[in-house]
């Protein structure tokens, strides 16, 4: 009679546990979820990982190379109206 009262144990402490176990599990299923639509997608992109990569690194190039321009022209501008003044 014991082992089966032992079993049939619902501390607030063993309830605490069993919540924590559900909302991580909950938490790594959402994850799994959110990850596998991701790759989903990048792969609906482009044909290979390796293509997806080398679309973001020359995007962000290009990106960081248009913010360069876009900065010198910007102090050119302002040099030039700080010398007129």
């Amino acid at each position: 009679m014991s082992d089966y009262s032992g079993n049939l144990d619902f501390s607030p402490t063993r309830q605490a546990k069993i919540a924590a176990c559900e909302k991580l599990r909950d938490t790594v299923t959402g994850i799994s979820a959110l990850h596998k639509s991701l790759l989903d997608e990048s792969l609906a992109s482009s044909p290979t990982h390796r293509n997806s990569f080398s679309e973001i690194y020359r995007m962000s190039t290009q990106a960081m190379a248009m913010k360069k321009e876009e900065m010198i022209t910007e102090y050119k501008v302002n040099l030039a109206i700080s010398l007129e003044a």
